[in-house]
């Protein structure tokens, strides 16, 4: 769809602010007059919005903006969740267009609980954001009504979901259903017998599914053809599988093992020792397989934890976190071990102490020390990192996991290593504020049009990241100190441009020539 791009532009003045630093950007909170708990979250590719699921009492989903400085900017929410339990999961599609969430239901009685699978299409909810209430275009009931958990793999651009839900009884089993992400129609569905369901993921193109159930490991095909199994020594939550789908990572009884997938054939590619008394507890793999994040319990004590990444083609130890329990204190736990795509970013999540220690963890590949390590009022529930690695949006209990709590929050945090931002939601009828700095820069060129391949363009550094054959529109802003540029401009309320795929770029004026900004922006306009 063309757009003129001058229907856009009604500019006016920002006031700077310091977007470039390294911190927390905003906090959603639940309050006591309507308590919540995060359990899940998504984000976007480029990190624009976020999707979070809350439960305990006031359960549901919502999307909020990533922009950094609006504060907790809610787009919408599906509120219609009042009866679901606390097992909610949630995924987002890479434009942050389209979303999932899989809710447990209670049916038809307390003890058991239905599973449903629900698909959103927000530009079509477009007429009641910001701030309304959406609802999803789609709506799947899965297996029969079970005492056992689901889970959600919703990896990469996925035009396929899966979910595989524990069925309770005499002959419990797990049913694995592949779903069509678009219409939510079921594509196929497998059963195998087990009594536990660990662990579900899938590769980024949803052609293979990772199932770990309490005593099985297993790779399935998209077409329910078994590609690789293993009878587990014992059982276990770290399980990973590759974006590219032919390396996976599951724990073992004194360690985790890498199996690397050749010709059609798996074998022991890495075996990661674990210390004493430790369990392989969180397993992440980058989409090549070559970089792993791994948080390790030390299930002897019960409060201390690791966590580590790995580059798998060394092997080589990047980073470590280490922490040590007090006699008699709280568990500590790792809850989330994460990967870019790239492998040049991990995250870690922990329960913690309920101390000053940190909860959260953010990693560079090339740098010893963490980008930030941030300590939480409670414990993490669940985090997502951008696939640039600068941003991390993280769920936490307004308590320890081992305390009693009805609230808790979502955070964003940021590293500042970006050159461009954007600094207020993109809602239709509002603004769309952008900064951008590079030191040394006397002046910056705002670019604004649709995304494309990079591409060079002859005389000016780096690469464009918008396409120069559809419209687009320069806006030449002088730099001030630290070369610090800001651009705003008003959004007419415009249903067409509901979806939009707008795209925006910094060309900065350096004394060795003009140069490409290295970060896009791509604003989701609702």
């Amino acid at each position: 769809m063309r757009v003129p791009i001058a229907l856009l532009l009604s500019c006016s003045a920002l006031a700077q602010a310091p977007a470039f630093e390294p911190g927390l950007r905003w906090q959603w909170s639940a309050g006591a007059a309507k308590p919540w708990i995060p359990r899940n979250l998504a984000l976007d590719a480029e990190s624009e919005v976020v999707l979070a699921a809350v439960a305990f009492q006031n359960p549901g989903l919502h999307l909020l903006s990533a922009a950094p400085f609006s504060g907790p900017f809610t787009w919408g929410a599906d509120t219609n969740m009042a009866s679901a339990t606390s097992q909610l999961d949630a995924a987002l599609s890479p434009d942050g267009l389209r979303g999932w969430s899989l809710a447990q239901y209670p049916f038809p009685d307390a003890a058991h609980r239905r599973t449903e699978l629900a698909g959103y299409d927000f530009l079509a909810a477009a007429g009641v954001l910001p701030g309304g209430d959406f609802a999803p275009i789609w709506r799947t009931p899965l297996s029969l009504p079970t005492g056992g958990l689901a889970l959600l793999a919703a990896e990469g651009a996925p035009t396929r979901l899966a979910v595989a839900v524990l069925e309770t009884g005499a002959s419990p089993r797990v049913v694995l259903h592949w779903i069509d992400a678009a219409s939510g129609q079921i594509q196929l569905v497998q059963t195998h017998a087990a009594s536990s369901l660990r662990a579900l993921a899938a590769s980024a193109d949803g052609e293979r599914v990772l199932l770990v159930t309490g005593s099985d490991l297993r790779v399935i095909s998209a077409t329910g053809a078994l590609l690789h199994h293993v009878p587990l020594s014992a059982a276990t939550d770290a399980a990973a599988l590759s974006g590219d789908g032919r390396v996976l990572a599951y724990g073992v009884t004194g360690g985790l093992r890498i199996e690397r997938e050749q010709d059609g054939q798996w074998s022991t590619w890495q075996t990661l020792a674990a210390a004493s008394g430790e369990l392989a507890a969180r397993a992440a793999l980058s989409a090549d397989g070559a970089t792993a994040a791994l948080g390790w319990w030390h299930a002897t004590s019960g409060n201390a934890l690791r966590f580590e990444d790995w580059d798998l083609l060394g092997p080589t130890r990047l980073h470590e976190v280490v922490q040590v329990g007090t006699s008699g204190g709280l568990q500590n736990f790792p809850a989330v071990a994460a990967c870019t795509s790239d492998g040049r970013h991990v995250a870690f999540g922990a329960w913690g102490q309920a101390g000053a220690e940190p909860e959260l963890w953010v990693y560079e590949r090339e740098g010893a020390a963490p980008l930030f390590s941030v300590s939480l009022p409670g414990s993490v529930q669940a985090l997502a990192l951008s696939e640039d690695g600068a941003r991390v949006a993280v769920a936490y209990k307004g308590a320890h996991a081992n305390q009693f709590a009805t609230t808790g929050g979502v955070r964003l945090y940021d590293t500042g290593a970006r050159d461009l931002v954007v600094v207020e939601p993109a809602a239709l009828g509002g603004k769309l504020s952008v900064q951008a700095r590079r030191a040394g820069a006397s002046a910056c060129v705002f670019v604004l049009g649709s995304p494309g391949p990079q591409v060079a363009i002859l005389g000016i550094a780096g690469l464009l990241g918008i396409d120069p054959q559809l419209p687009w529109f320069a806006q030449f802003s002088a730099c001030g100190p630290q070369g610090l540029a800001s651009w705003s401009f008003d959004l007419p309320q415009e249903p067409s441009l509901a979806g939009h795929p707008a795209a925006l770029q910094a060309v900065f004026a350096l004394p060795t020539g003009p140069a490409f900004g290295a970060s896009r922006a791509l604003p989701l306009l609702l």
